[in-house]
């Protein structure tokens, strides 16, 4: 559970969000891997979690395309 985005995300879901994360992803996601779960009190009927990239200087071209990839896998699962 992070701060930021990811903890407001969660304050406004509720337990039972980290709860089904735990089931869905016992394990690191991968970089780009996007998990659907629950909205619950969000308001929403889903919520979308993505893993982006750890950007590197040293490798802008990999970064760029994973971070393209990131966002290109989210707006897929979007439309579904």
């Amino acid at each position: 559970l992070g701060g930021g985005l990811d903890g407001a995300i969660h304050a406004a879901a509720g337990p039972q969000l980290l709860a089904e994360l735990k089931q869905l992803v016992p394990d690191k996601t991968q970089t780009a891997q996007v998990i659907v779960s629950k909205g619950y009190k969000t308001g929403f009927d889903h919520i979308l979690h993505v893993a982006g990239p750890v950007y590197s200087e040293k490798n802008r071209d990999e970064s760029r395309r994973l971070l393209e990839g990131t966002y290109r896998n989210a707006i897929r699962e979007a439309d579904k």
